[in-house]
């Protein structure tokens, strides 16, 4: 009787040895005990002495093939995890294929947190991984993207919280894996979590890790500049170009003095106004303008700002652009602080803005580069010097679509009339462009929510979308009229769709939401409706 119980008084003595020596050492797989307290499902484990990280053993674990083989930590050794906020491993794929992994943290009232890894780990890669516990969503902090924990990979989570006085078990699992597979692991550990206090220093960059290049003093500035002035002298281009960038020593086509597209052996180019052959390589925002950070709401995540009478205080400006629509982000708005500018004045002194262009219009060709891309500053241009794309934005009033997948906007409505007024405005500010022979063409919109590829109604996200609104929708009304040319009474649209609608008129007034399956009948006059939308 007294057999069963020795090996589990060994497991707790050794962690309670182990975690006096390292307080945030959850599981070292140094004793062959401590898997007593692993439950395995749909999988098997070992330890082993390759792939060891710290100590001389890893646990190995079997995956089997099947929809969420899992192992599972029971945590009474140490239930209490504040105040750290992470777990992290040590993780290897010893297999020839990728591999994902994912982490779930449960507490002891049943509440979990769960992680899955951004990216798989390569074939035969070793790395040490983080799930954050009890952070804010990034979005809640004006951020795309939670900062680092330092030295790891953060798993992508849920940020479900739970409570960490009173944790019960730790699962790693797999999805279903369609072979089975092998993974190992090294040191569950405890670490501190993600923060959001001072992580950007005075230079605009991440404070809480270091890179080649990373700047660390004002005189890098000078030091830089210096280096780059002599790069750009010894490299002023790439040979055998024109004055736009194209093939000089190419095939000698008519020269029509704008650019235009011309079709040779079977492949379209685009040719420079002097008659050569051009394959467009461009950066889109080549600005100053853009890429002010909100302070105000969050200061507490700056090393240093500007004080009042600061020279560099004059980067100091404000945003009330509206957020994208599909990513709910709070502290969007109010002041800004320009770091890209205020490191321009420091590294090029009070005329920045003018040496910044010069030295812009130098670096593209030296480069490598022949295009200036959308959203960049029309004084670069002016300078005719490197070939540029036009930026149309169709501004005003109209109605929008929404697609079901609508990121930066909902869809503008085509059949809007104050939809085409506002294009024909929006055209003629930049007619002048059309007769610059250094203007490539003209960029229109950006990232429309046609929907989404992922399934049918995806698909028809746009028709789904139109048919959601009201009679005051044009394309609403637009719809409504296609469907009343195709059938000729609302009986046969019932009987089509397997609607059971009253009339014309409930369908427009009001909004439809067919649910389920959408059947052929109705995938189709979607597809013919989202092709009208478009053309």
């Amino acid at each position: 009787m007294r057999l069963p119980i020795i090996p589990c008084a060994v497991s707790i003595a050794y962690c309670l040895a182990a975690r006096a020596a390292d307080s945030s050492l959850l599981y070292s797989f140094e004793q062959e005990p401590e898997l007593r307290n692993i439950h395995a499902t749909y999988a098997r484990v070992s330890r082993l002495k390759h792939f060891v990280t710290d100590g001389h053993y890893a646990l190995q674990i079997d995956f089997e093939a099947t929809e969420q083989p899992r192992i599972e930590f029971a945590t009474a050794i140490r239930s209490d995890w504040r105040p750290f906020g992470a777990i992290t491993v040590d993780a290897t794929n010893p297999s020839d294929e990728p591999l994902a992994f994912s982490m779930e943290v449960e507490d002891a009232a049943g509440a979990r947190t769960t992680g899955h890894t951004p990216l798989e780990l390569h074939p035969h890669e070793s790395a040490k991984f983080a799930l954050a516990l009890d952070s804010p969503a990034p979005v809640e902090m004006g951020m795309r993207g939670e900062p680092l924990i330092p030295g790891f990979h953060l798993l992508a989570e849920d940020h479900h919280p739970i409570d960490l006085g009173h944790i019960a078990k730790i699962r790693i699992f797999l999805l279903k894996p369609t072979r089975p597979r092998t993974f190992v692991i090294d040191n569950l550990r405890l670490a501190p979590g993600v923060t959001y206090d001072r992580i950007v220093d005075a230079f605009g960059q991440f404070a809480r890790a270091d890179w080649p290049g990373k700047l660390k003093t004002e005189a890098d500035f000078a030091r830089q500049r210096d280096k780059e002035q002599a790069e750009l002298k010894a490299h002023p281009a790439l040979p055998d170009r024109d004055e736009y960038g194209g093939w000089a020593s190419g095939p000698q086509l008519e020269a029509s003095g704008y650019f235009r597209t011309v079709q040779r052996d079977g492949k379209w180019w685009l040719v420079t106004p002097s008659g050569h052959l051009f394959f467009s390589l461009g950066f889109n925002a080549i600005t100053p303008a853009e890429g002010g950070t909100v302070v105000e709401g969050r200061e507490q995540m700056f090393q240093w700002l500007p004080a009042p009478g600061d020279p560099l205080s004059s980067h100091y400006g404000s945003t009330r652009e509206s957020s994208p629509v599909g990513l709910k982000i709070k502290l969007a708005h109010g002041r800004t602080f320009q770091f890209y500018d205020a490191n321009l004045e420091r590294k090029y002194g009070p005329d920045w803005r003018e040496r910044w262009q010069s030295v812009t219009l130098a670096r593209l060709p030296a480069w490598g580069f022949n295009t200036i891309g959308n959203w960049s500053d029309p004084e670069l241009y002016a300078a005719k010097r490197v070939p540029y794309t036009a930026t149309l934005d169709v501004e005003g009033s109209f109605a929008e679509v929404p697609s079901g997948h609508d990121y930066w906007k909902r869809m503008s409505d085509p059949f809007d009339p104050a939809f085409a007024e506002a294009a024909d405005r929006s055209a003629r500010k930049i007619a002048q462009r059309r007769d610059d022979p250094w203007c490539l063409g003209t960029f229109v919109d950006n990232e429309l929510s046609w929907g989404s590829m992922k399934d049918e109604r995806g698909r028809d996200g746009l028709a789904l979308g139109a048919l959601s609104l009201g009679e005051s929708s044009p394309a609403k009304r637009a719809f409504v009229d296609q469907l009343k040319k195709r059938y000729d009474t609302i009986e046969a649209f019932n009987r089509a769709w397997g609607a059971n609608l009253f009339g014309w008129q409930e369908l427009l007034g009001q909004p439809f939401n067919p649910a389920g399956e959408l059947n052929a009948a109705a995938s189709a006059d979607m597809r013919a409706f989202v092709r009208a939308f478009a053309g």
